[in-house]
């Protein structure tokens, strides 16, 4: 009797959490600003592999003890929970972290600054012009090169800083959906997906990548995580901490955690827009005149109020 062979074999079925305990989700998640540093060498993009796993993996460290670890009273109980999740000098993560694309052109890597002539000392201006008017300067100043001056002329000896101003990239995260807390065959197991999601929305929404991240750089979204355009942001910023069940606390940690509401404003501007405006009311609040330093006379500015430089 003749055997027939098919031609193509068909499609493995995808396994189903329910069916090995393994929840595998993907997350489609793009740059809003531009990323800065981020590589082996400090302040510049890494040249190979822009968006890498380990940077990740840490940053879903912090945002989870900022998140979900704000339930521990201390630190020892916290750090043990966060090696059970995030892994430990001795045990790795049951979280697999992977990057299955990653979209970046050349075009999309450049100088976000130059040094423009100074027409009066025949030299350049000793601080650069960002090539985009958004770019807040105050926020930027390790990436701004640097310049020397000779007589009456400043001379470049350092150009600014690459930055990437356009990425996306699909992340992968996989991770039991019962996490074993003992080696007897019948321990009832942990459930991590609250721990892992949390770490995730917070993540996405209130870090980013690369360097200076806290002042707005490399900040990110993503459809599945961030609000949409015309969301009441603080109404989903409480619906998100219930839903992660996640208790900011009144009195502070040895670590950071998430508030209670959001302070936010309104309008509908770009995310460039958005980063210039908030960043324009920190140097206010550290550097105004009035505020955070006294008037000053003339061009020479006052001194400051703070206790540091």
């Amino acid at each position: 009797m003749n055997r027939h062979i098919r031609p193509t074999c068909p499609a493995a079925p995808s396994p189903s959490p329910e069916r090995d305990g393994i929840v595998r989700e993907s997350f489609t998640i793009e740059l809003v600003t531009p990323m800065f540093g981020g590589g082996v060498e400090a302040g510049c993009n890494d040249p190979i592999t822009l968006i890498r796993p380990s940077s990740i993996r840490g940053q879903l460290r912090f945002w989870w003890r900022a998140t979900r670890g704000a339930r521990f009273e201390s630190l020892g109980d916290l750090r043990r929970q966060e090696g059970k999740i995030w892994g430990k000098t001795q045990r790795g993560s049951p979280v697999s972290i992977e990057i299955v694309r990653e979209q970046v052109s050349s075009e999309d890597q450049r100088l976000w600054a130059e040094h423009r002539s100074d027409e009066r000392s025949g030299g350049v201006r000793s601080v650069p012009t960002p090539l985009d008017r958004n770019f807040p300067v105050y926020a930027l100043f390790p990436f701004q090169g640097e310049t020397k001056k000779q007589g009456r002329n400043y001379t470049v000896t350092k150009m600014p800083a690459k930055a990437t101003w356009r990425a996306s990239f699909e992340l992968r995260l996989v991770w039991p959906k019962l996490l074993k807390t003992s080696n007897e065959p019948n321990a009832a197991g942990q459930d991590i997906e609250s721990d892992v999601r949390a770490a995730l929305w917070a993540w996405v929404n209130f870090g980013g990548l690369g360097s200076r991240t806290r002042r707005g750089c490399g900040a990110l979204y993503a459809d599945m995580l961030s609000p949409a355009a015309q969301t009441d942001v603080g109404k989903w910023y409480v619906d998100k901490l219930h839903e992660f069940e996640i208790s900011p606390v009144d009195l502070p940690r040895d670590w950071p955690t998430l508030p209670h509401t959001l302070l936010h404003g309104s309008g509908k501007v770009s995310p460039w827009e958005a980063w210039g405006r908030v960043l324009s009311l920190l140097q206010t609040f550290r550097q105004g005149p009035g505020i955070g330093r006294n008037q000053g006379s003339g061009t020479r500015p006052g001194r400051s109020r703070w206790p540091e430089p």
